[in-house]
């Protein structure tokens, strides 16, 4: 425990709309798995449970399911994509 006090604020989606950098990382990963891109639009419906539940979303909208021995190798793809490109097209609420 410690003294003081501390807000935390969830910004990913609640203050910022994080969508269109989502969007980015998932099409890396759909294109480099020689998938079809999904629009911004389906993407905003696929967002929630987080990294991998979009990974499956997407791959799901694109073709077949993706198989859960690529998961993990595909979310250190979108992960380190995400992470170069967190903030390029993200912006406030208005």
């Amino acid at each position: 425990m410690f003294a003081g006090s501390t807000i935390v604020f969830d910004l990913d989606g609640t203050l910022i709309d994080t969508a269109p950098d989502l969007t980015g990382a998932l099409n890396h990963v759909l294109t480099s798995e020689g998938r079809d891109t999904v629009p911004e639009a389906d993407v905003r419906h696929m967002v929630g449970q987080g990294a991998l539940m979009l990974i499956r979303r997407g791959m799901a909208a694109t073709g077949a399911p993706v198989s859960e021995a690529d998961l993990p190798r595909l979310l250190a793809v979108f992960l380190e994509y995400y992470g170069e490109n967190i903030a390029v097209r993200s912006a406030p609420f208005p």
